[in-house]
């Protein structure tokens, strides 16, 4: 269809759809983030703080099931709404927005396998989650890697002198978890688990990576700080750090032979979502 042609109406129920998502983040996320900003960013997660009440909000309005299926008992809504919602929690808050959409990176990965035990540790318990206890993040950027991580299809993507710093390595049944992801990984401060990128095969480089969902509140996981930043402080950012941390083999969800297409299939996602947030935003 021609870009001319394209039908630019919303339905009524999209219209509803952002009238109720408009305004919930002009009342609430808004002036949250205001106040927020102004705070430490130690004093921003903890406990009882305004950031965790404004979170339990977003998920008792199933705001964190965007992306879910109505199969598994998320909204089930389509790419246009997903659209609207992103881009009217960003127009209140676009920190609160990222969280989000951080929030069920575990899940949503769960639900594109359709895999019966990952259903039942990953999505089960986000969708039936109304406190935001169960959150996920996105672990991809390290210290020394940013958007190297991420340049799938190109020739520099398989060059064996750089690979990811954390490394996964076969023990038994499960992988063994060792090393850092930088202070910019969102939710990494408060998230309860991760869809982890990690380096399987380090003579493929980049491209002999995986993906794990693994379970933050294990022994083997420590936090840094979280991250003092000039502005979107209502997005908790943070170190990740992996000292012999355990993923059982069945949740580690991507090989090297998928992780390529796995990774691009995800920035591509990203990049739209984020498109969504920045419209909101201007």
């Amino acid at each position: 269809m021609p870009y001319r042609e394209l039908n630019l109406e919303l339905t009524e129920e999209h219209e509803l759809l952002k009238e109720e998502v408009h305004k919930f983040a002009v009342e609430v996320l808004r002036p949250a983030s205001i106040e927020l900003d102004k705070m430490p960013p130690e004093d921003v997660i903890k406990k009882g703080s305004l950031w965790w009440d404004c979170m339990s909000r977003l998920y008792q309005n199933n705001y964190h099931l965007v992306l879910i299926s109505d199969e598994y008992g998320g909204l089930g809504i389509d790419p246009l709404g997903v659209h609207i919602i992103w881009e009217e929690l960003a127009y209140g808050s676009v920190g609160f927005a990222v969280s989000m959409g951080c929030s069920c990176f575990s899940s949503f990965y769960a639900t594109m396998l359709c895999e019966d035990h990952l259903i039942d540790r990953f999505v089960v318990p986000f969708v039936n989650c109304k406190d935001a206890s169960v959150m996920s993040c996105w672990g991809i950027t390290e210290p020394a890697h940013g958007s190297d991580n991420l340049m799938a299809g190109t020739p520099f993507f398989h060059d064996p002198g750089a690979s990811q710093q954390v490394k996964a390595t076969k023990k038994g049944s499960n992988w063994v978890i060792n090393g850092q992801k930088s202070a910019w990984i969102s939710n990494g401060p408060v998230a309860s688990d991760a869809a982890l990128f990690v380096s399987i095969d380090p003579s493929m480089g980049f491209a002999g990576g995986g993906i794990c969902l693994i379970d933050l509140n294990q022994a083997g996981v420590s936090r840094g700080k979280p991250l003092n930043k000039m502005g979107q402080r209502e997005l908790p950012q943070g170190e990740i750090f992996f000292d012999e941390a355990i993923c059982p083999e069945e949740f580690m969800i991507v090989d090297p032979d998928s992780y390529e297409a796995m990774t691009e299939l995800t920035l591509g996602h990203a990049n739209a979502t984020m498109g969504a947030y920045f419209t909101g935003v201007a």
